[in-house]
């Protein structure tokens, strides 16, 4: 399956295999058909395509509910928030140093549109171009979210500058720049994308290869199954209604809750893991944290529960 280039360069991400796993669950378990609301902050304080349109979709509120309609080559486990096979039949194969990451995409999933277009390796790679191109940017006035992870990538510069139009490659695989372990945590956030999505940002829905699709309403953002979803995580999906704090509906479960904001008797905290990370900046280039023991000591000594709640995450992270 060859793909050509219009020209010299292009982003180091090549594309070719063809068998893979599953995507990210619901919202919560359900019976078939039943309807589970989720109430978040007002919905019309934002633009609604800024939730769901992947490129874009970076706050906490936009990752929970993207948790939900995004198949990704690897994504993170419910329970331990650690990275698992999402549309990749494994975790990658890491060569080159570690700078050049290869996967292999499973068969079986298809978006929600109705030609139920199967996802390929080209749909990531239209996630990783579309996530970060010239048109996104232009259409957000300024850099897209995912150009801080893209720019890594060997070639993303000439991408940028819109001196090369296509990825080119027989290999569904990522080169860097140089050698970066945390790049792998980033992955989670470039949704398949199917080949009719806008080069730029797009208010409305685009087709979903996860196990739900997004719909808009007023001041609602509606999630229905996907009826060409290929995985099993979630068996017999539902319906989920995200309405705002205000709504009159009784809700299941509340996400990201504003300050004050009182939920009603037994609706749950709705908590995913997320790709965000919050850093410390640490001055090592003088004491005390020039000296490595003391910056161990400072990761032992710091309470990160406290910090995780402080920040609204459901756990704190293992290291610093």
């Amino acid at each position: 399956m060859g793909m050509r280039s219009r020209a010299r360069r292009g982003l180091a991400v090549g594309i070719a295999a063809f068998a893979c796993v599953i995507a990210l669950s619901g919202a919560a378990a359900q019976a078939a058909g039943e309807t589970i609301v989720v109430k978040t902050e007002a919905l019309s304080s934002s633009a609604p395509g800024s939730w769901i349109d992947p490129a874009v979709a970076i706050s906490l509120q936009s990752r929970l509910l993207l948790h939900n309609t995004c198949l990704a080559l690897l994504e993170l486990d419910d329970v331990t928030g650690k990275l698992r096979p999402g549309a990749a039949t494994a975790m990658p194969t890491v060569s080159e140093g570690g700078k050049k990451y290869t996967f292999t995409v499973a068969s079986g999933h298809a978006f929600s549109d109705d030609g139920a277009e199967p996802v390929t390796p080209w749909s990531f790679k239209r996630s990783f171009e579309r996530a970060t191109s010239p048109a996104m940017a232009v259409s957000l006035n300024g850099a897209p979210p995912l150009r801080g992870v893209v720019q890594h990538i060997v070639g993303a510069q000439t991408f940028f500058d819109g001196d090369s139009e296509s990825i080119s490659g027989n290999d569904i695989s990522i080169e860097l720049l140089a050698p970066r372990p945390s790049f792998l945590r980033s992955i989670p956030s470039f949704c398949a994308s199917p080949e009719g999505a806008p080069d730029g940002y797009s208010v409305a829905p685009i087709a979903s290869a996860g196990p739900y699709q997004a719909a808009l309403g007023d001041d609602e953002i509606l999630l229905t199954p996907n009826p060409n979803y290929g995985g099993s995580r979630v068996r017999e999906p539902g319906i989920v209604r995200w309405v705002s704090h205000a709504s009159e509906l009784d809700g299941d479960y509340v996400a990201a809750a504003t300050p004050g904001y009182v939920a009603q008797p037994g609706a749950l905290d709705l908590r995913n893991p997320t790709v965000s990370l919050e850093r410390l900046i640490l001055a090592t280039h003088r004491p005390p944290f020039d000296d490595p023991d003391v910056r161990r000591a400072a990761a032992l000594a710091l309470d990160r529960t406290k910090l995780a709640i402080a920040h609204g995450a459901l756990r704190p992270p293992d290291q610093l």
